[in-house]
């Protein structure tokens, strides 16, 4: 059979294929090793015997559907040839989108990226071939898919790392650039029964929640994991541009936008991590870190001999953790943001249930079923546009706040579970961060600061021991709104005393919702505390 024959013989079988000629071409030029320019240049050339078998093999299995990439094992992406296997997706011209815009984004200095979800790793290793300055880092759950990974980045002598795992999860950052081309189709997609896809590894390609749920996960992981400033760049659908931009925005990302690709389709959405630049120096005279608007916003409070400017100043600086987004949270956030702190990083992994609605009452009913950090965002920005509001959908443990707490400047505990105020109270003491407690129960309810900044301040544990036993919840024992609403109300007085330099005891305040009375307990630094105490101490003892 000569060639320009078996061309020919090709197309015929293959033309129900949309690209016959081409797959014709590519399937004889991979059997003779030879470029698609040698194929016309030389038609009248003979295959041999078992070049002939060879090439009516692949023919076969082409006639099946099996992609063109997995029968000859490789294809082209951003002007490279990569391996390619039955374990990874093919790479796509749509892609090589978002390697434009990255490089177009970005600057050639040094930084560190992450491919995350990386197949090929087509989309990285580009990324360190253009940009050689680049520290680059290729994650994937598939072992399969990694050794396909390493072949390629040795094969084009990229110089990149290599790790598995799920997402982002075992990687704490911080990086300037993640990247990801994750599984974004819906699940009852019709095209998942089309065409090459139908042999792609579908835990590659298919998402829960209308295909959003991957990139869902990776947007709350990358929040923190990215330095300030930097960014998240995700591939996803033709029609899924508004969905991301929306989620990306939910979360606290800024500069987000969504491009297209060269078919004119929605194909990249990128959002920057909030960037928290230095702030300004306390005004000396006449001249103020404030707008017009904003001295009208906070005239209320600027009135007051012991807050004022210098108070309002000092708030607007700062920076707030609450780690819980309940009943505590609502009214301690509400109020902090109309307050006008400088920043709240809201952290929560639950989502808004009709039965939080009575207590909960930043939340509408309409938000029922979202998660709890991004609708309470959501809330707080439309209170006031001026605070940077990042939610956070996350169960927070060690090491997540031991990366957040040198960022912010006090933390809010309004969790209702012991073992996380527990979590909470050790990191604050780690980095000598102040911390509001408070907890409520019934129509019970209590608060207490912990100024950790101070060496002779008592912690949690001092007064709560280090156990984890003990927890009561409301859906157990029940809770009236008001209770939780005062005394998250409270927490966010006693935040404002402390980031503005008012001093505060160091008290148990319990309030009694039935009396409608307080008990104040004072509290001392127990030197035997396993959490703040002096380990001399504790061996004595």
């Amino acid at each position: 059979m000569r060639i320009d024959q078996a061309l020919r013989e090709a197309r015929s079988r293959l033309r129900s294929s949309p690209s016959a000629a081409l797959d014709a071409e590519c399937l004889l030029s991979h059997v003779l090793a030879q470029s698609r320019t040698y194929l016309f240049t030389w038609p009248e050339r003979t295959l041999s015997e078992s070049q002939q078998r060879r090439f009516l093999e692949l023919l076969a299995r082409r006639e099946t559907g099996e992609p063109v990439a997995y029968l000859i094992g490789e294809r082209e992406f951003y002007g490279r040839l990569f391996k390619v296997t039955p374990d990874t997706l093919i790479p796509r011209p749509d892609t090589e989108t978002l390697i434009d815009i990255v490089l177009e984004r970005l600057p050639e200095s040094p930084l560190r990226a992450v491919d995350v979800g990386t197949g090929t790793g087509a989309i990285g290793i580009t990324l360190a071939l253009e940009r050689p300055a680049w520290s680059v880092l290729l994650v994937d759950i598939s072992d399969a898919a990694l050794r396909v990974a390493k072949d390629n980045a040795r094969a084009l002598n990229a110089e990149v790392g290599v790790v598995g795992g799920t997402w982002l999860a075992a990687l704490p950052g911080p990086f300037e650039l993640i990247v990801s081309n994750p599984p974004y189709v819906d699940p009852e997609d019709p095209h998942l029964g089309q065409g090459d896809v139908r042999h792609e590894p579908r835990t590659a390609l298919v998402a829960a929640e209308r295909g959003l749920a991957d990139i869902r996960v990776l947007a709350d992981q990358a929040i923190t994991r990215l330095v300030e400033g930097g960014w998240l760049v995700l591939e996803h659908g033709y029609d899924q541009g508004e969905a991301v931009r929306t989620l990306l925005q939910d979360r606290g990302y800024g500069e987000v936008e969504t491009l297209r690709d060269l078919g004119g389709q929605d194909r990249v959405t990128l959002g920057q991590k909030w960037r928290r630049g230095p702030w300004p120096e306390p005004t000396t005279g006449g001249d103020t870190m404030f707008n017009d608007d904003q001295l009208m916003r906070y005239s209320r409070q600027l009135l007051l001999a012991d807050f004022d400017l210098q108070g309002q100043e000092a708030l607007s600086r700062a920076r707030v953790l609450l780690v819980g987004c309940g009943g505590l949270a609502n009214p301690a956030a509400l109020y902090l943001a109309g307050a006008g702190v400088g920043g709240l990083l809201l952290v929560d992994d639950d989502r808004v249930e009709v039965s939080n609605l009575h207590r909960q009452v930043a939340f509408r009913a309409d938000q029922v079923g979202e998660e709890k950090a991004p609708a309470l965002a959501a809330q707080l920005r439309s209170l006031n546009p001026d605070v940077p509001v990042t939610p956070v959908v996350a169960r927070v443990d060690a090491g997540w706040l031991d990366q957040q707490l040198p960022e912010v400047d006090l933390v809010l505990d309004c969790t209702d579970n012991f073992a996380t105020r527990q979590a909470v109270n050790a990191a604050c003491v780690r980095h000598r961060k102040p911390l509001v407690s408070g907890a409520a129960i019934r129509l019970e309810g209590q608060i207490a600061a912990f100024d950790l900044r101070q060496a002779g301040s008592p912690c949690y544990a001092c007064l709560f021991g280090d156990g984890t036993e003990g927890d009561l919840l409301c859906s157990e024992a029940g809770i009236l709104g008001p209770v939780v609403g005062t005394v998250g109300t409270l927490q966010a007085l006693l935040a404002m005393h402390l980031l503005t330099g008012q001093p505060v005891a160091p008290q148990l305040h319990a309030f009694d919702g039935r009396a409608l009375s307080w008990r104040q307990l004072a509290l001392r630094k127990d030197p035997h505390c396993p959490v703040c105490g002096d380990p001399v101490a504790g061996e004595d003892g």
